[in-house]
């Protein structure tokens, strides 16, 4: 069995434990962190907590009712792996609770460490790490896994109504994406670019050139889209003033590669890796966002079949586990 410890993100965890089951066959046993996570029974304990409680007893009701709740569920399971994906979203009290059990760990971070320091905090724990991060994976010790598509939800006919798509979350971002749909109207170019909205972030943003959606575009509908489109757009987080840096590829290129999209994005680290082929894919620079004609009208070209499977979701479960 194998311990997986992670948290609700798109749907991906649910493929996580199917691959831990169907191509590892291993029982997978998943805690959801973000779920367990203890919320205040009501306004007075909160005050206890933040004003009694953690000043002056230097303790804190809610840490330790969610290691109270993650201790019960640990310990109601056997498992003989420890797989964790943002160990930070716990704390070391738990972490060494888990070391103690001598169980093999494994960690495996998409989320760039230079991004989400807290991450830092916890590699010493782990016998296995890897990253999504190339740069990462030499500066911390550790394997290079990049995102994987989904086999089974490659379409198997197309029926393409746009040229390029993408859904993202609402964030400064937005303005780079605004950008690239005025140069793709001006191409004469079909898109579909969806911003979905959090709440209490950017409420007063509009956009004639985007469509602003109040509910998260599920993993199923996202596919259902990718298949309708002959690029997919990626516009990635950018180091900010703070040094903060998504070093990796998110899941969106990897979809592109197994549904063998097209690709236009402002990561320019994309050129170093194995599938790049400038004709498959445009890297926006120096904020340029002159489309190439050739790019937009050349059909894309496949790209070699061993790197092409290397990006498979059941490559990157074996990877992850040291299978391959």
């Amino acid at each position: 069995k194998i311990l997986f410890i992670g948290y609700n993100f798109f749907g991906y965890e649910k493929i996580v434990c199917n691959l831990i089951e169907k191509v590892l066959k291993y029982k997978v046993i998943y805690i959801n962190v973000l779920e367990e996570e203890y919320k205040y029974r009501n306004k007075l304990e909160k005050i206890f907590n933040n004003f009694i409680y953690k000043p002056i007893l230097r303790k804190n009701i809610k840490v330790e009712k969610f290691n109270k709740r993650m201790i019960e569920l640990i310990e109601n399971n056997n498992f003989d792996i420890i797989f964790c994906i943002r160990p930070d979203k716990l704390n070391h009290c738990i972490m060494k609770y888990l070391k103690e059990k001598n169980k093999k760990m494994i960690v495996h971070h998409w989320d760039s460490i230079s991004f989400i320091k807290k991450q830092k905090d916890f590699l010493e724990y782990f016998d296995i790490k890897s990253t999504f991060d190339k740069k990462e994976s030499i500066e911390y010790d550790m394997k290079f896994i990049p995102n994987f598509y989904i086999k089974e939800n490659i379409a198997k006919t197309l029926n393409e109504e746009y040229d390029f798509f993408t859904v993202m979350k609402l964030d400064k971002r937005v303005f780079k994406l605004e950008k690239l749909a005025r140069k793709l109207q001006e191409k004469n170019k079909k898109y579909l670019f969806i911003v979905v909205k959090e709440e209490g972030k950017m409420d007063d943003f509009k956009s004639d050139l985007l469509i602003i959606s109040n509910k998260k575009i599920s993993l199923e509908k996202n596919y259902e889209y990718i298949a309708k489109s002959k690029g997919i757009v990626e516009i990635g987080h950018e180091r900010d003033e703070e040094g903060n840096f998504q070093g990796g590829l998110s899941f969106r290129i990897a979809d592109a590669i197994g549904n063998r999209k097209k690709i236009i994005t402002n990561y320019s680290f994309i050129k170093e890796y194995d599938f790049y082929n400038e004709q498959n894919i445009f890297v926006i620079e120096n904020e340029n966002y002159e489309l190439d004609d050739k790019f937009l009208n050349l059909e894309y070209k496949d790209i070699d079949i061993k790197i092409y499977e290397e990006y498979s979701d059941e490559k990157w479960i074996k990877k992850i586990f040291n299978e391959i």
